[in-house]
């Protein structure tokens, strides 16, 4: 299948997931998750959904500077998103060795776990490299805990001062997951600051399907509901956002020369307009599934 421009529902999954094999449930080893994320521009009908070519941690950073992509088949420029799991002079010293490696990875973004105390540091630590390297910094709050509100408050208001640009990001499914009521509430704290947003957890089907999923939010909710917020704001208050979050009936949604969510429609200028005026991805353990319940769900899309 290729990318039409003149699909919503293309336009919609063009560069949205970040592949993240490694990592539950999909718990792929480091060899099999490259090759895996090698094997899609053939192995999924859609391949333009991927974003980045792989999520890895600093361990498996420190991996791919011994590793010949190209034994894998993988593209070049190799994109990777790195998760700040130590402390950020390492971090650095891993993703300035795979910039310079050969042939060198481009670091898309690095994703790092705050408290709204440490966040100003953080933004200080990597500030250089992501400016220089035009890496984009995604700061994880735990906005599972008792003061999500004021820490999302906290969080953002320094992200919105920051010349970086920085990105919130947001974990939707685990111990620290959040609910629909408070991922509707960041992702309009998010629009209101004009910052980019990143999310994960839970996301590689398109629709809540109890019956076949114990996921309590879809990838085509979540990216339906941020695009509809982003255009029309007041007009798509929490309660509405929440609503399209948990939607659980396929046929709600409209594609196709516009983005439809029951009586609300975006045209393809908007939807392209609103798409790229910010960074939005998801992070997912597989770009199979997606594209397995796409076709499934929409067949003639």
């Amino acid at each position: 299948m290729e990318f039409n421009r003149e699909n919503s529902l293309h336009i919609l999954l063009s560069g949205l997931f970040d592949y993240a094999g490694m990592f539950p449930p999909a718990n792929r080893s480091f060899e099999e998750a490259l090759r895996e994320t090698a094997s899609f521009r053939v192995s999924i009908s859609r391949p333009w959904m991927l974003a980045s070519d792989i999520v890895l941690d600093t361990e498996h950073t420190h991996k791919l500077r011994g590793v010949n992509l190209g034994v894998y088949g993988a593209r070049s420029p190799f994109r990777v998103c790195v998760l700040a799991t130590e402390d950020p002079t390492r971090v650095l010293e891993e993703v300035g060795y795979i910039t310079h490696k050969e042939p060198p990875a481009v670091v898309t973004s690095i994703e790092v776990k705050v408290s709204p105390a440490s966040v100003a540091e953080t933004l200080e630590h990597y500030g250089v490299f992501c400016s220089t390297h035009g890496t984009l910094l995604c700061l994880e709050p735990n906005l599972s805990l008792d003061s999500w509100a004021s820490d999302l408050s906290a969080t953002v208001a320094t992200l919105q001062r920051s010349p970086l640009r920085p990105a919130l990001k947001c974990r939707l499914t685990g111990p620290t997951g959040i609910s629909s009521e408070r991922f509707a509430a960041a992702i309009i704290a998010a629009d209101e600051a004009g910052i980019p947003l990143k999310v994960t957890g839970g996301l590689h089907h398109p629709v809540v399907e109890p019956a076949r999923y114990p996921f309590p939010m879809g990838f085509l909710n979540v990216s339906v509901g941020v695009m509809f917020h982003r255009l029309l704001r007041e007009r798509v208050p929490a309660s509405l956002l929440e609503e399209i979050l948990t939607n659980q009936d396929p046929e709600a949604f409209t594609f196709g020369s516009q983005l439809g969510y029951k009586d609300l429609r975006m045209s393809l200028a908007d939807l392209q307009k609103v798409k790229s005026a910010s960074h939005f991805s998801i992070g997912s353990c597989s770009l199979h599934e997606p594209d397995e319940d796409l076709t499934r769900l929409f067949p003639t899309w």
